[in-house]
């Protein structure tokens, strides 16, 4: 972890936010504070696969096999666990280091890193996939908060995610924290507008890019949360599922090319 940590000190760098190490102690403390315009606290955490699964990968590979891998985009538990875990060591400092701005920092590790990321996506957003038979388009649209989300069962807590897959790199903003106007309008976030893609579900629904379920039906009652999503977008015969995401690898010799 400690490369890791050195990594994410240097790239916060690069946008003059000066991300200082917090001195490990036996209370739970997150990763790094930035004492700049505002106080913020990150706290960092990698996301991989079972050992095995990566030990798979790697004999398939080194045999001249294609890896497959097959898994859902959708809300994942053990992600949620995760997030959980750092969102504790952010509550743990947040009133006593007096920080405007609570984030996490996800590196996501796993044998299909960009499976990987959505899932995180779905996890944090409760984000479904909807299918409108009727529509002209041939995609699916994406609907966020329709199932259980991190972001809103942790809204006094966390404001944000910076989620990192290989050289990808997006801030994800919590809408729901009581604290997102003031995080919009921060200096710290305005060192990453336009150099970094910055995903704020309120601007996307604006535009109309995306579905949300702004209702306080309980999320485990999905049939109850899929009428509401068909009825707000009019929707007379479609479907809420969690695609599912493929992924194919090869290990190619450098002397073949």
């Amino acid at each position: 972890m400690k490369s890791s940590e050195n990594a994410v000190i240097e790239y916060f760098e690069k946008f003059t936010v000066k991300a200082k190490k917090i001195a490990e102690s036996d209370e739970k403390t997150p990763d790094f504070l930035v004492e700049q315009e505002e106080i913020v606290l990150i706290e960092l955490k990698e996301k991989s696969d079972d050992d095995a699964l990566h030990k798979r990968e790697q004999k398939e590979l080194s045999n001249g096999d294609v890896f497959e891998h097959v898994g859902s985009r959708g809300y994942r538990n053990r992600i949620s666990g995760v997030i959980g875990h750092g969102i504790k060591q952010l509550k743990a400092q947040k009133e006593n280091t007096k920080s405007d701005f609570c984030l996490l920092f996800i590196i996501a590790n796993g044998v299909a890193k960009g499976t990987q990321a959505e899932q995180i996506i779905s996890t944090l957003y409760g984000r479904k996939d909807i299918i409108d038979f009727d529509s002209q388009s041939n995609q699916a649209a994406s609907c966020y908060y329709a199932y259980h989300s991190e972001f809103f069962k942790h809204k006094d807590i966390i404001d944000g995610v910076f989620l990192i897959t290989d050289k990808n790199v997006a801030l994800l903003i919590n809408d729901k924290s009581p604290s997102y106007s003031k995080f919009k309008t921060s200096t710290f976030l305005s060192k990453f507008v336009g150099k970094i893609s910055i995903f704020d579900v309120i601007e996307l629904e604006e535009k109309g890019r995306v579905m949300v379920a702004d209702c306080d039906i309980p999320r485990s009652d999905e049939e109850a949360i899929k009428e509401y999503i068909f009825e707000k977008y009019s929707i007379n015969r479609g479907l809420m599922i969690d695609f599912p995401q493929y992924s194919f690898k090869v290990q190619i010799n450098e002397n073949e090319l």
